[in-house]
């Protein structure tokens, strides 16, 4: 097995595409091969054999066990589909599927996934969860839960679809509640307009939606933790199938992902896991080939990962596709933008698609976006002032000039009044210890203890204060008394115990550093009270106007 996943992080498209091929002709080659009994062509391949109705293909065997009657019928698995394997790339996760095993690998980060199947369910011997599910037996029945595949005849089961357990009920709550003309349940979520593309492969057609480019068992590449099956999931309409059915819709693109591909937010369960989420309903993660005019077929399945959890295939919670087409779980979405940024410098990384780096962007994100976006243009603006007074302003017209402001200053979200405020360069906070307390952070206008006054152009919005122990433009403040610079800060226990007559002059670097040269070589080129006094600075960007 371990060999198996190192070859699926270096094999190829093309080695890939071979290996399916010569699978697929062993198969068609074997002259014991079954043949479904309920079509007469000799060509449609049994997968399941059952004690009462005989060798049968997946679809007949969904349909002809649908009656309750005939849902206890001992069936079996086909020893030559036990033995079949099948290998993807998905959006830069490898998969390896086999009857009893499915393997999972993103091939960016190395993170890995082995999911081994178990047989033996009560009334079903030798059918395995995994198969039902794609099968359609418990996608709609009452008796399986259609997110964790639980089996029972008592409680919630004995009259509906979804268990007891309080994670499965949260998701029946955001899960869409339709059924997909090929029969399956949508993998989307609740309120959606268009639903979902079925997730299991099914060969409906929806007139204007397009197919879905994952299915029911692909992770949601969010979580990566549960299959898009497994919990209400999103599109740009219905969520596509994430089951890998070809169904098109016209008008909507298809997903990306599949059930087991894992959510790229959480990295730790698949789509199915949780609710997903797309531009409208999401189409049918378990494949089905109805087709929705004007949207693209989605590129992952119900067996792919979510690729933000890792956990669970995009079939196992609601799934939602993004406007990049790109198919997560909607809980894992929800919970990489309220986690936000990481460390006390905002950046804006976590409220991109972790597989494109597009924006996110979903209706039923928009309570979460509609903040961050609003901080975003904050940001964007004071960054590109700074840079306008500056001179810094790149030349060359590829490069735009938001952008590199942006990578250029550190800014900070108040702690206080929430708004941003400067910083200094973002390579000096990258040179700090990473440590830092989230109530220090506050801008000039809160901690304004020494009444600097108010610009009469920008107000208080860039009312920045230096440093108490260097020459340094300040970040954070403490005690209620001092402002600090990165540096300082992560060494505040020395600093603010050095004695004031030992302090640096002007110019003072940080941690007590002296440099070389007069108070007219200061970097900040005001002049300012000694080292160890509060000084502000006052409005930073008609400071800086004034020097150039």
């Amino acid at each position: 097995m371990w060999l198996a996943l190192a070859a699926l992080c270096v094999c190829q498209q093309s080695q890939l595409d071979s290996m399916n091929a010569s699978e697929g002709r062993d198969r068609r080659e074997a002259a014991d091969r079954p043949y479904c009994a309920n079509h007469d062509d000799g060509a449609t391949v049994a997968v399941v054999d059952c004690r009462s109705c005989g060798a049968l293909c997946a679809e007949c065997d969904r349909f002809l066990h649908m009656r309750r009657a005939a849902r206890s019928h001992h069936r079996q698995i086909c020893k030559e589909e036990e033995s079949a394997i099948r290998i993807d790339i998905h959006e830069g996760c490898g998969r390896a599927k086999l009857f009893w095993l499915l393997l999972l690998v993103d091939r960016r980060t190395l993170k890995a996934l082995a999911e081994f199947r178990v047989e033996g369910h009560e009334g079903v011997p030798g059918v395995d969860t995994f198969v039902d599910m794609k099968g359609g037996l418990a996608a709609g029945l009452a008796g399986t839960c259609r997110f964790c595949g639980a089996r029972g005849s008592s409680g919630l089961l004995a009259i509906g679809n979804v268990c007891a357990d309080q994670q499965c009920q949260d998701h029946g709550k955001e899960s869409c509640a339709r059924v997909l003309p090929c029969g399956h349940l949508c993998g989307g979520v609740r309120g959606e307009k268009t639903c979902l593309p079925c997730l299991f492969g099914c060969t409906a057609a929806v007139a204007g939606e397009a197919p879905l480019r994952q299915d029911a068992d692909d992770m949601c590449m969010i979580c990566f933790t549960d299959p898009l099956q497994a919990a209400p999931a999103i599109q740009k309409t219905c969520l596509p199938c994430l089951f890998g059915c070809t169904a098109a819709v016209a008008g909507e693109a298809p997903l990306r992902q599949d059930a087991d591909d894992m959510c790229m937010i959480c990295f730790t369960d698949p789509l199915q896991a949780a609710p997903a989420i797309q531009k409208a309903c999401l189409p049918c993660l378990f494949g089905c080939t109805a087709a929705v005019a004007g949207e693209a077929p989605l590129r992952q399945d119900a067996d792919d990962m979510c690729m933000i959890c890792f956990t669970d295939p995009l079939q196992a919670a609601p799934a939602i596709q993004l406007k990049c087409g790109h198919v997560f779980h909607l809980h894992c979405c929800k919970n990489v933008l309220e986690s936000k940024w990481n460390g006390p410098r905002i950046t804006f990384s976590f409220s991109q698609c972790p597989i494109c780096k597009e924006d996110m962007n979903h209706w039923t994100l928009e309570d979460q976006l509609a903040p961050i976006r609003r901080l975003k243009a904050e940001v964007r603006r004071k960054a590109l002032m700074r840079l306008q007074y500056e001179g810094a302003a790149p030349t060359t017209r590829s490069l735009d000039p938001a952008a590199v402001a942006m990578e250029r200053y550190a800014y900070y979200a108040c702690h206080k009044c929430g708004k941003a405020y400067f910083g200094g360069l973002a390579r000096c906070e990258a040179e700090s210890s990473g440590w830092w307390e989230p109530g220090e952070l506050v801008c000039g206008a809160c901690s304004d203890v020494a009444g600097a006054r108010s610009c009469a152009k920008h107000k208080q919005d860039f009312l920045e204060y230096k440093c108490r122990y260097c020459c340094s433009v300040a970040v954070f403040f403490c005690f209620g008394t001092s402002h600090f610079c990165n540096a300082c800060h992560d060494d505040f226990q020395r600093v603010t115990n050095i004695p004031k007559h030992l302090l640096p002059h002007c110019p003072a670097g940080p941690k007590g550093e002296q440099l070389p040269g007069t108070s007219e070589e200061c970097p900040l080129h005001v002049e300012h009270p000694a080292t160890g006094e509060e000084f502000a600075l006052g409005c930073g960007v008609c400071r800086h106007a004034q020097t150039f």
